[in-house]
């Protein structure tokens, strides 16, 4: 019985961080409500190999930074949305904040430019509606 059970567990660890996965992971978004939020950044997201421990630990980095008001990770088009106080936080300690977790195998970078950013975003959203 108990060999079943450690085979059990080693299948779940493996298929938990498969890259096959095929569907798009968005958590729902946790807003902290303490935090007023002036900006937005689209970040890039390199290194995520899972879509659940990967967009777990990135979001749980970012939501736990000073400044951050909501922090969402889509895994299947590998980018970041993180709207926050410039007050308290800039994006390039946001890219930071990404690039220290773990063992530092993710890394992220701004989109070139805001309108492709809402353009990949858009075009996702649509498609994902249109396929319900």
């Amino acid at each position: 019985m108990r060999y079943f059970g450690l085979l059990f567990l080693a299948f779940l660890a493996f298929n938990s961080c498969s890259n096959s996965q095929s569907e798009a992971l968005v958590e729902e978004v946790s807003v902290n409500e303490d935090v007023v939020a002036d900006a937005k950044s689209h970040l890039a997201i390199e290194g995520m190999v899972c879509s659940m421990g990967c967009v777990s630990a990135i979001q749980d980095k970012l939501r736990s930074t000073l400044g951050v008001a909501s922090a969402v990770v889509n895994y299947d088009e590998s980018y970041a949305t993180i709207e926050y106080d410039s007050k308290l936080v800039n994006e390039g300690e946001l890219i930071a904040a990404v690039g220290s977790i773990g063992d530092h195998s993710y890394s992220a970078l701004p989109f070139e430019d805001d309108e492709t950013a809402e353009e990949t975003i858009v075009d996702e959203e649509v498609s994902t509606t249109s396929e319900e």
